[in-house]
């Protein structure tokens, strides 16, 4: 009982998360690819075999698409001279309909290719680092393409909206 109400916990602040409104800022670049360089150095560690690296690539991928997808899907405005983002409804439906993909390239994937896996236990976790690190570059890469100045402008801190005189 006590680990269904920690998932209930857990789902009620990723969807929160998903939905709550913030200021574009530089962390949408850095955290993605901090995630990403943190996955491929553990899985580096754990001496990943090259199937079970395929596996990684394609979790990243796919996760990918979903950010893109997600991206899209959110939301960019102006609000007290600050270029803010809103996530959606949609957006959120989205993720959570890829979270059926990552069990599916984690487990399907490997098990019916045969693939050794050498990150289970204690790190069975790193897979799902490199899923959620596409998922946070496909979305910043897509609002990227949406909103150009906006991002450029979070990429380099200067978060402010200069109105035109």
């Amino acid at each position: 009982m006590s680990n269904i109400f920690l998932c209930l916990i857990i789902l009620l602040l990723i969807v929160r998360s998903q939905l709550r409104v913030k200021p574009l800022r530089r962390s949408l670049f850095t955290l993605p690819l901090l995630l990403l360089f943190y996955a491929i150095y553990l899985a580096a560690q754990a001496h990943v075999q090259p199937g079970e690296g395929i596996s990684l690539a394609l979790s990243a991928l796919l996760g990918s698409g979903v950010g893109l997808f997600q991206g899209r899907l959110t939301r960019v405005y102006v609000d007290n001279s600050v270029w803010m983002m809103a996530g959606s409804w949609a957006g959120l439906a989205v993720w959570l309909l890829s979270i059926p993909l990552r069990f599916i390239v984690r487990y399907g994937f490997v098990e019916l290719s045969g693939i050794d896996v050498v990150l289970t236990g204690a790190q069975a976790y790193v897979p799902f680092l490199f899923s959620i690190a596409g998922i946070l570059l496909g979305k910043v890469l897509m609002l990227s393409l949406l909103y150009p100045e906006q991002m450029r402008a979070a990429a380099v801190g200067t978060f402010k909206h200069h109105r035109a005189r």
